[in-house]
């Protein structure tokens, strides 16, 4: 049985929590042995910590972690503190740590605790799922306040920091400042070999809050080296106080083709240049600018194709009710904007996600030439219900047609989704479902006959359990 596994989740969190008050990130990196490395990298100001006192020079404060991944079959659990000592409590720094988890490409919910044992009541919990791929080329981005090779520096970093030859000192804040103007990132690349033997680009891009590009810098190298680690150093002496996004894009040089992105938020502090005054827009002037207002009545069925599942019924009748195509345009727009968590500027995180989900669903599920894999059905329940925890696939075995089982770790023991191909042309069709509403056949597995190599875990067959 092999977990396939879809897509990369990253956050960051600000603890502001009685005394323990610091910033906390993670980042997923891809093994070559079909394994993951969850990277959690922390910071705290001393001054938010609370200290023992050992002696009367000699003064401790730890911070507990607590992990525990689960996947729908496996449990990991993992225990580390962070540890800091001082001799004067008006001392003022930053402490800081890097833990490594490696674990099987699975998806896993993760649920990190944290805490200071003096006082477990400024205990911490982040629940959050983390979904990898056995597809992926680019890792998460993660951010550094200094990067060193270990043969070359002259501290004595601690091997925690150590990442493929280089120290790498973590920037769990994101936080970057003009007097030392540059960001600086480490990225992974894999599976680099299987892209084709040509050259690579890599784009490194500046966005501002309205998606304006504020500095592009541009890396090649080839692929004849199965994973690749990126160390970037984007000078940015000009840019303003303000928030930004770093975008990493891979080219294929040859054929100028983007084969996949990634994206995470920072914010830089200029000491010499006030924050830019952006824009901001009123609705009818967001309209106005929007990529809307060009389209033509194919393109506004083809994007209604897309989202009518999303709709809700008040959104599809008024849809159904409007006939002038500029009516049609703005209310594709105000679609996407009431799922704006920013509606006064352009960049819009949620219309971003959905079209990566798009962009996967015609790469991987499309069968036939010009019929778009998000027509298909699991891209339509992707599209709908989003990617799922845990997908599982199985390959034809004599008469036993190939199936995928797509797990969601909802509530209520979760929601399956059950894909055969019939055709044997990677035209996976839905033929069972535990979610309500959707296509539920509870003798599917008789009447396919799919290559599933372990009944327990079906559900609607009569021996699951």
């Amino acid at each position: 049985m092999k977990y396939i596994l879809i897509l990369v989740v990253v956050f960051l969190y600000n603890l502001n929590a009685n005394n323990l008050k610091g910033e906390i990130d993670y980042c997923v990196f891809y093994l070559p042995n079909d394994s993951i490395s969850i990277n959690i990298y922390y910071e705290f100001n001393s001054k938010n910590l609370e200290y023992s006192e050992i002696d009367s020079n000699l003064y401790i404060s730890k911070i507990f972690f607590e992990a525990e991944l689960k996947s729908v079959l496996n449990e990991y659990k993992f225990n580390w503190e962070l540890s800091s000592a001082i001799d004067n409590l008006k001392t003022n720094f930053i402490v800081f740590g890097r833990y490594e988890i490696k674990i099987p490409n699975e998806q896993v919910n993760l649920v990190l605790k944290f805490y200071n044992p003096v006082n477990r009541e400024t205990e911490k919990k982040i629940n959050k799922d983390i979904i990898s791929s056995t597809d992926k080329h680019l890792s998460d981005i993660y951010f550094a306040t200094r990067i060193e090779h270990k043969d070359s520096t002259e501290i004595g970093w601690s091997k925690e920091f150590l990442i493929n030859d280089y120290y790498i000192i973590p920037n769990a804040s994101k936080q970057f400042f003009s007097d030392n103007p540059r960001i600086m990132s480490y990225i992974e690349l894999n599976n680099t070999k299987s892209l084709s033997d040509s050259m690579l680009k890599i784009e490194y891009k500046i966005l501002d809050g309205v998606k304006s590009v504020k500095k592009i810098v541009n890396k090649y190298i080839t692929t004849s080296v199965d994973i690749k680690a990126d160390i970037a150093y984007i000078p940015v002496p000009d840019l303003a106080t303000g928030v930004y996004f770093l975008e990493v894009n891979i080219f294929n040089e040859k054929i100028n083709k983007s084969i996949e992105s990634s994206t995470k938020k920072l914010f830089y502090l200029n000491y010499q240049k006030e924050p830019e005054l952006q824009a901001k827009f009123s609705e009818d002037e967001l309209f106005e600018r929007s990529e809307y207002i060009t389209m033509t009545a194919e393109t506004l069925k083809k994007e209604y194709d897309k989202i009518k599942f999303l709709m809700t019924k008040t959104e599809e009748s008024r849809w159904k009710d409007l006939s002038e195509e500029k009516a049609k345009q703005r209310a594709l727009f105000n679609f996407w904007r009431v799922r704006d968590s920013d509606t006064t500027t352009y960049f819009n995180e949620a219309k971003d996600d959905f079209d990566k989900a798009v962009k996967y669903a015609d790469e991987y599920f499309s069968f036939s030439k010009g019929f778009e894999g998000w027509r298909t059905d699991r891209g339509r329940v992707l599209l709908k219900y989003g990617f799922p925890m845990q997908v599982e696939r199985f390959e034809r075995r004599g008469e036993q047609i190939p199936c995928e089982i797509w797990y969601y770790g909802e509530g209520g023991g979760g929601a399956y989704f059950y894909f055969v191909d019939k055709s044997g042309y990677n035209n996976f069709i839905l033929v069972h479902s535990t979610v309500f509403g959707e296509n539920q056949n509870e003798n599917w597995v008789q009447e396919f006959n799919p290559a599933i190599t372990n009944m327990m875990n079906v559900r609607g067959n009569p021996n699951f359990r």
